[in-house]
């Protein structure tokens, strides 16, 4: 492994991260759904077990945080992996990496589902002290027997739930992947409300949810062969194979290389996604009070103008002309990124609010924007402090 951080020009919506890093390759959770055992990601070997390992992970960070050319939020983990999978405990690589981001002062995401973070909790306390600190656990349903069926290799549904409100209980902010939702075994309206509720009470700052994606090949092979198993274990239990095997080849006949159900399932998925962050007045990403932390003015604004997009088409108002107006940002940002081009000691991170403010000042933005009255919400979200949350007034 020659370099530690893999970056982008602007953050990724997914985590707001700039940065990410990965200590392993492969996870020992033995999830029969992760997709990141389809042909595509390109992993050698038993998924599950032949783990890689970047021991000179933590060396590599300390030569390249200092030299970053600006300053900004990295993850930790990825869609192939898991931080804190088994093998964690005995090598400690993700610790190390803690201690390291701890001392440089970097804001951090980590993505996991495992409970062994809980052993790091000092050492991310007190980064979310100093700069900020986000969890995203993974947590698709209450039923602890699905779940161990389905994720062999990680903790348990309480555990997770205990670990999610230690850290809210920290001062950190926290939120849930509640993904892959599994066809006739989590994707209920009575499980997905179960879900929610419990989580309402930790209170968890935000839920992301979504489907099952089987690609063609071993992911999707893998999988359907554990539902059998489990099915056939069942008996007269609810869940029979006589139910479950002809929904899974109806939502997957069109066998996609993306592994997508049928759009049918899925628009249904989304409005029930809908009416649930609504009823129970949770953010659908990470919201505004959460990446205002993390980000500086410059990415705030990339951030919000996507989610507004994103969060007007989903309730079905034609969004062109944000979609235009997020391409003139994004394209003029990039550009002013570009030629700040300075090394972070000198101080990137002023010069994008100074850069910010000073377009505000000038009716720069206002021009970049095109839109008076879009302008003068962003006007309010950097002067006066206003937040972009929707969903608690959607009731």
């Amino acid at each position: 492994m020659r370099s530690a951080l893999k970056s982008g020009l602007l953050p990724e919506f997914f985590t707001m991260a700039r940065y990410r890093c990965s200590p392993y390759m492969g996870c020992g959770h033995g999830c029969s759904y992760c997709d990141g055992r389809a042909e595509r990601y390109y992993v050698e070997g038993e998924f599950d077990r032949d783990i890689i390992c970047r021991r000179n992970l933590p060396d590599l960070l300390h030569k390249e945080l200092p030299r970053l050319r600006e300053y900004g939020p990295i993850s930790i983990s990825s869609g192939i992996t898991d931080a804190y999978q088994p093998i964690e405990a005995e090598l400690g690589i993700t610790r190390a990496c803690a201690e390291i981001l701890q001392h440089y002062q970097f804001p951090v995401t980590v993505l996991t589902k495992s409970s062994l973070i809980e052993r790091d909790l000092a050492i991310w306390r007190r980064v979310n002290q100093q700069s900020s600190f986000l969890l995203i656990m993974t947590l698709t349903t209450l039923d602890e027997e699905v779940t161990a069926a389905f994720e062999p290799g990680a903790p348990t549904v309480a555990e997770r739930l205990q670990t999610l409100q230690r850290f809210k209980d920290a001062g950190c902010s926290v939120g849930v992947l509640a993904m892959p939702l599994l066809p006739g075994l989590s994707d209920s309206d009575e499980s997905l409300s179960r879900l929610y509720q419990r989580l309402q009470q930790i209170p968890v700052d935000f839920i992301v949810p979504g489907g099952l994606t089987l690609r063609p090949g071993r992911q999707k092979q893998l999988y359907l062969t554990r539902l059998d198993s489990w099915l056939a274990c069942q008996g007269t239990r609810p869940h029979s194979r006589r139910d479950l095997r002809p929904l899974y080849a109806r939502l997957y006949e069109n066998n996609l290389a993306s592994g997508s159900p049928l759009p049918d399932y899925r628009r249904q998925l989304e409005q029930r996604f809908r009416h649930l962050h609504s009823e129970f007045q949770l953010a659908p990403f990470i919201p505004h009070s959460v990446y205002r932390q993390h980000l500086n003015r410059a990415d705030e604004l990339y951030i919000l103008l996507h989610q507004l997009q994103e969060w007007y088409s989903g309730i079905g108002v034609d969004t062109s002309r944000l979609q235009a107006i997020n391409h003139c940002y994004t394209a003029w940002i990039s550009e002013r990124k570009k030629a700040l081009g300075t090394t972070r000691g000198s101080g990137p991170t002023h010069n994008m609010q100074a850069l910010i403010d000073d377009a505000l000042h000038t009716g720069e933005l206002a021009g970049v924007i095109g839109n008076p009255r879009l302008f003068g919400f962003i006007r309010e979200v950097c002067h006066d402090g206003r937040l972009f949350a929707p969903w608690l007034q959607s009731r």
